[in-house]
């Protein structure tokens, strides 16, 4: 279990957990879940073929609005915190939903296994670069590009996802390649963090993992 961000929207952080079991049945079960601050809790199955082990990270984008980025190494499926009436307050009140994409599947990011994306990361929604915790987030995969050949400096690529319905459903939104991210030192930072899946104040570096087997 690790901190995480206000998931539910009632100004308090919250906590992800990621856990394994086993059925009666002798399969293994996988799963991803939140505690609230006031006690809540809820959770959803998730399978991989990765051979690496899961990690999670959570965020508020907006008033409305929260995601979990479960990451496996390869991809990056995303789920929607979808609070009722009673957030917070009992069980039921809140879920965690795979966000489905314009094919009726679970959108997910990808990270380098079938060349669409390198990582995730989360960018004040108003463009301002504001580091203010609480301004609205938006949501985008990134895809380093170029940088193969000798002399070519490589860019990163920035999709805007798209949310709706309490981020129940997810779509590709518009593509830019900003100029400050074109041309850069391919080991920087910039490179770096375009590989890695990051959501504001959310990372690496205060994502759950899964337990050791």
């Amino acid at each position: 279990m690790a901190p995480t961000a206000d998931l539910d929207h009632d100004g308090r952080a919250d906590e992800l957990w990621l856990a394994d079991s086993t059925t009666s049945g002798g399969a293994l079960e996988r799963r991803l879940g939140v505690r609230t601050a006031s006690g809540a809790v809820f959770s959803t199955t998730y399978s991989s073929a990765s051979p690496q082990s899961t990690t999670a990270i959570g965020q508020r984008l907006d008033a409305s609005t929260s995601v979990v980025l479960l990451s496996d190494g390869r991809q990056v499926p995303l789920y929607a915190v979808v609070t009722g009436s009673g957030a917070g307050t009992g069980a039921g009140a809140c879920q965690l939903v795979p966000s489905q994409n314009a094919q009726g599947q679970q959108y997910a990011f990808d990270l380098g296994f079938t060349g669409y994306g390198s990582g995730v990361a989360c960018v004040p929604a108003d463009g301002s670069g504001s580091a203010d915790p609480a301004a609205d987030l938006a949501l985008y995969g990134l895809l380093v590009t170029g940088g193969g050949a000798e002399g070519d400096l490589p860019g990163i690529r920035r999709t805007r996802i798209e949310l709706s319905d309490g981020g129940r459903q997810a779509r590709n939104g518009p593509t830019d390649a900003p100029a400050e991210l074109q041309g850069i030192n391919p080991e920087g930072p910039q490179v770096a963090a375009a590989r890695q899946v990051r959501c504001g104040d959310q990372g690496p570096d205060t994502a759950v993992a899964e337990p050791a087997s």
